[in-house]
């Protein structure tokens, strides 16, 4: 069994991991787009894999908010 001294202990330790997973999703960015809380007409990003400009040249991948919130761990 856990004291109450060990609990509180366990509970500060998981408050400072969520807290780093909003912090790395917040700051995770490429060339100005946020790759870990994509919102908006951010939510999709299309990369160029091919030397034409149709869309079987290019992938468009989506991206997803990845915060404790967006998530359901707060």
């Amino acid at each position: 069994t856990y004291s109450s001294g060990d609990l509180t202990n366990v509970n500060t330790q998981f408050q400072a991991l969520f807290s780093e997973i909003d912090r790395v999703s917040a700051t995770a960015d490429f060339n100005g787009i946020n790759l870990l809380n994509a919102t908006g007409n951010a939510a999709t990003v299309n990369i160029q894999v091919g030397i034409g400009n149709t869309s079987n040249d290019q992938i468009a991948l989506s991206l997803t908010n990845t915060t404790t919130g967006a998530n359901g761990l707060n």
